[in-house]
This record gives structure tokens, sequence and C-alpha cells, in this order.
């Protein structure tokens, strides 16, 4: 099974009221660790605890809404198979006309042409939205913002390039030396 990845793009005023609540959560954390919380009773909750429920209710609201505008991406990791089309559609730029040396390098090293292909190769990777027609893809990927895009594509190009793989097995646990063990 393919690697996947899912990003949600809140819009209107959700990124600044997110950013707030999180900042707020994060400063009453910060002023509990370093003015001690006084006792509470079993029922009653830290100031900090409260408002991390308030950011964890306005970021479901954000996904919601981003889910009912199709700002929810879920992408997945192209096959060889899949890959091998695009790099041969998008063969690097060589230095010359209008094509600088770090440039012609940067696509050299990369194998394709970095700028052309980051239409087709998000395309390839989405799974969410679903889009009918290409043109039904172009359309929504023209509404999002430069920035969003670019995020969009560096998911891709990972999704694509970069193996994610199983990390060190975790050290065994240290026992104890009394002399008979």
């Amino acid at each position: 099974m393919a690697q996947t990845q899912t990003r949600f793009f809140p819009d209107g005023d959700y990124p600044a009221l997110l950013n707030q609540a999180f900042a707020a959560y994060e400063a009453a954390q910060k002023d509990e660790q370093s003015n001690g919380e006084g006792m509470l009773l079993a029922h009653e909750q830290t100031t900090s605890e409260i408002l991390r429920q308030e950011y964890e209710d306005l970021r479901a609201q954000a996904r919601a809404d981003a889910e009912s505008k199709n700002r929810v991406v879920e992408m997945r990791a192209i096959s060889r198979r899949e890959w091998r089309p695009l790099k041969k559609a998008h063969p690097p730029r060589l230095e010359g006309d209008d094509v600088s040396a770090d440039v012609a390098r940067g696509d050299r090293l990369a194998g394709v042409n970095t700028d052309s292909i980051e239409d087709d190769l998000v395309h390839a990777t989405i799974v969410k939205p679903h889009f009918e027609t290409r043109e039904a893809f172009d359309a929504w990927a023209d509404d999002l913002s430069e920035g969003e895009w670019k995020t969009l594509v560096r998911d891709a190009w990972k999704l694509a390039n970069v193996a994610q793989v199983d990390p060190k097995a975790l050290p065994p646990s240290p026992t104890r030396s009394n002399g008979e063990n």
C-alpha cells in the first residue's frame, strides 16, 4: 500500500482564529508551569485544558468547513510505473537560453523539469477530492493560494521521491545490575 498524506486548508477567519486559540492555550500552559497551578478538585480543569478543548472544537469546525469546500486533500505516493511517464514528459532543462546554470543543475539533480512537472505531479498524487476531468482539477487548483499550492507540490514531491522507512529499533530497557543478573 502506498504512503498517503492528508492536509486540510482552512479558509475565511479560521486560520487567524486557530492561531489565536493555539497561542492562548500555549500561554496558559506556560503560565501554569511557571507559576504552579493551585490545587484542583477532581472535576475541575486547568485553564490550559479548557483552552485546549476550545482549540480542538474550533479545529473540528474548521476541518468540517474545509471538507464542505473541497479543501481537504488526500494524496498518495505514485508508483514507479506512474513516475516514468512524468519524467519522460518533463525532461530536465539544459543551460542556455533563459536557463541559468543553477536551474539546469537543479533539474539535472531532480531528473525532471522542476517547474513544468508541478501540475502533473500534484494531479497524479491527489486521491481526494476526486476530479472527473483534468479541467476540473485545474479549475480547483487555480483557486488555491500560492502558498497552499506550493505546500501540495512539496507534499507530492516528497511522496514520489522520499521513502519513509521504519526507524531504528528502540534500545532495550535498562536493567539493574546487582551482581545476580
